[in-house]
Formats: C-alpha cells, structure tokens, sequence
C-alpha cells in the first residue's frame, strides 16, 4: 500500500492511512487529515481525502477484512 500512497500526485509528506474498517464492500482509511487547531480543514485536507477515497476505489475490489 506503501507505494500506492508515494504514487499518489498530491501526496504530501506525512501523508498515512493509520487504520482502515470494512463498511459493507467498502474499505475506509482513517489518518491525519491536517486540520487547524480549531478542527477545520486546511489546504491539505482534501489531498488526504482523495488519497483515502483512492485506496478505497483501488483496494476495495481486491480485499476484505476478517
């Protein structure tokens, strides 16, 4: 998966998926998501959401969790 993340185009250093849970077909990768202090979304926010939406769509055809 390792790959997949450096791979990514708007990877950004520190960029990881630190869990992952099975929701019905789905995987859904769970990190940092860079907010501010105060719990909004930064500027990095939505390459992290990409990048977790990106492992869900190539990896959720190929595995599942037992």
């Amino acid at each position: 998966m390792s790959h997949l993340l450096s791979e990514f185009p708007d990877f950004i250093h520190g960029m990881r998926a630190d869990s992952v849970e099975q929701k019905g077909e789905i995987l859904v990768f769970k990190g940092e998501f860079f907010l501010a202090e105060d719990g909004t979304p930064t500027g990095k926010t939505m390459a992290v959401f990409n990048m977790f939406k990106l492992l869900a769509q190539q990896l959720s055809g190929k595995y599942r969790l037992s």
